[in-house]
């Protein structure tokens, strides 16, 4: 969107003419190399997880005693507990997703479905991965650590308060994009003029 809007902008700025627009060649040869440059340094910052390790970290030492985190730790370095750390980090999606879309953050973006469809099928996969049996007698410690206080408690810290740590980070993201994408904006000129030149 924010790509989108400052192709439209030099447009106005330069009077191309009306097949300056979105869907044309060179319209979204001009998107594409934004967009690769753009979303490469976003990718970058979310696939490390520095930004989110100290805020963790403090929101665990706010939340949980040590006790509690004893109790935690132990359990979770189990093989069933490994399993539940697997389904709370699967569960944060949706509901990062719920926060987006509720607050009508989401947007549906055409240039997006590739994307869209291939994070659909790796949360579908990892869904039907994680599941076990909830019977108490097959898998009485995951039962155990569920209901318990540690459990209840970790649920409500991993799933619910890290999502809102998670949108403040997509938010502050977001935010910065437009002004990034006009920065890097230089690329576009070029192809305009291509575009110009070409139609004339």
């Amino acid at each position: 969107m924010a790509i989108g809007a400052s192709l439209g902008g030099l447009g106005r700025e330069q009077k191309p003419g009306p097949d300056w627009s979105p869907g044309t060649l060179h319209w979204r040869r001009a998107e594409g190399q934004l967009l690769g440059k753009e979303m490469a340094g976003i990718a970058k910052q979310f696939a490390s997880l520095d930004w989110l390790r100290s805020q963790w970290h403090d929101l665990d030492n706010r939340e949980l005693s040590s006790q509690e985190l004893d109790v935690r730790l132990a359990h979770l370095r189990s093989d069933v507990g490994g399993k539940q750390v697997r389904i709370m980090d699967h569960t944060v999606s949706p509901h990062v997703m719920m926060a987006l879309s509720f607050s009508g953050k989401c947007k549906d973006v055409a240039v997006a479905e590739m994307d869209r469809t291939r994070m659909q099928d790796l949360w579908n996969a990892e869904d039907a991965e994680m599941r076990f049996s909830i019977h108490e007698t097959t898998n009485f410690e995951a039962q155990r650590f569920a209901l318990s206080l540690p459990g209840k408690k970790y649920v409500v810290t991993a799933i619910l308060k890290l999502t809102g740590i998670v949108d403040r980070r997509i938010d502050e993201a977001a935010g910065m994009l437009p002004q990034r994408v006009d920065t890097c904006a230089n690329q576009a000129p070029a192809l305009l003029e291509e575009f110009k030149s070409g139609r004339g």
